[in-house]
C-alpha cells in the first residue's frame, strides 16, 4: 500500500514549568522553566502517525522546502494547561505541481492532505491534487467551495465548520463528505455523530485533529469503512 501526505511542518515547543507567583509588573503569572520538549507537528505529526498505524505500508512526504514555522507552548506542568503560545509563521514557499510531484499523487493508493493556511498550499493546487488522487483525505483550515468538491472526505473541527465564508452551495452540495470533529462529543459525519467509547477531560488539544486525521486515514486504508474509520479516529484523538 502507498500513501502519500503533503501538508506544512513544523516545530512543536512544548516548555514545562511552574507559576508560583503573580508577576508585580501585569496581571500575569510568573512562569519557571524546567523541561522543554520539541517534536515534529502539523503535516508532519500526521505523517509520524500514519508510520506508527501502517508500518508495512509504503509512505512519503511532501513538505514546504523554505520557511520555519515554530509552535512554541508555556505549559503549567502542575495542570498540563497551556499559558502562552508564541508562533514563528514562515513565510512558506508555495508548492509547485512538478511531474514528479504529480506522479507521487497518482501512484498513492491514498493521499492525506493537511493544508494548515500557511501559504503552502492554494486552492488551485488543493484542487488539482484531487483531481489527480484516487483517494483522498484533506484536513483544512480554508473556507470550503468548489475546489475542494474532488476530495474523497474532508475533515473539519466544529469552530472552522462555524466559519461563514464556506460556500454554501458547496455545503448543500457536498456536505455528505465533510466529517466535523467535535471535540470530547466526537465527531459528525452528515446528520450522524458518532460518540468516543470512553470519554476523555480535555486539558491540551494539541495534536488531537492531526492524530485524528492519521487514524481516519490509516483505518479506512484498511477496512474501506468510513464508519470504522471515523470511531478509530475517535480513539486517537482522545489518546492526543
Amino acid at each position: 500500500m502507498r500513501i502519500l501526505v503533503i501538508g506544512e511542518s513544523c516545530l512543536d515547543v512544548f516548555e514545562y514549568g511552574t507559576c508560583p507567583r503573580l508577576n508585580p509588573e501585569a496581571p500575569t503569572p510568573v512562569f519557571i522553566s524546567g523541561q522543554k520538549v520539541t517534536n515534529n507537528g502539523m503535516a508532519a505529526n500526521v505523517y509520524a502517525n500514519v508510520t506508527e498505524l501502517l508500518p508495512d505500508a509504503e509512505i512519503k512526504f511532501i513538505k514546504q522546502s523554505g520557511g520555519d514555522i515554530i509552535k512554541h507552548r508555556y505549559v503549567d506542568k502542575a495542570s498540563n494547561y497551556i499559558l502562552l503560545r508564541v508562533d514563528h509563521d514562515g513565510p512558506v514557499d508555495p508548492l509547485e505541481l512538478e511531474s514528479r510531484i504529480i506522479d507521487r499523487i497518482y501512484e498513492a493508493d491514498i493521499v492525506i492532505v493537511s493544508d494548515y493556511c500557511k501559504g503552502f498550499l492554494s486552492t488551485e493546487t488543493l484542487a488539482e491534487i484531487a483531481k489527480v488522487a484516487k483517494i483522498s483525505f484533506l484536513d483544512t483550515k480554508k473556507p470550503l467551495g468548489y475546489w475542494a468538491k474532488d476530495f474523497s472526505w474532508i475533515k473539519i473541527n466544529s469552530k472552522e465548520w462555524e466559519n461563514p465564508n464556506h460556500d454554501p452551495a458547496f455545503i448543500k452540495d457536498y456536505g455528505f463528505k465533510i466529517i466535523v470533529t467535535l471535540g470530547e462529543k466526537g465527531a459528525r459525519v452528515g446528520k450522524i455523530v458518532l460518540s468516543p467509547e470512553k470519554s476523555v477531560e480535555v486539558k491540551d488539544v494539541s495534536g488531537a485533529g492531526d492524530s485524528f486525521l492519521a487514524g481516519l486515514a490509516a483505518s479506512y486504508a484498511k477496512t474501506r469503512n468510513l464508519d470504522t474509520a471515523v470511531r478509530f479516529a475517535n480513539h486517537c484523538a482522545g489518546l492526543a
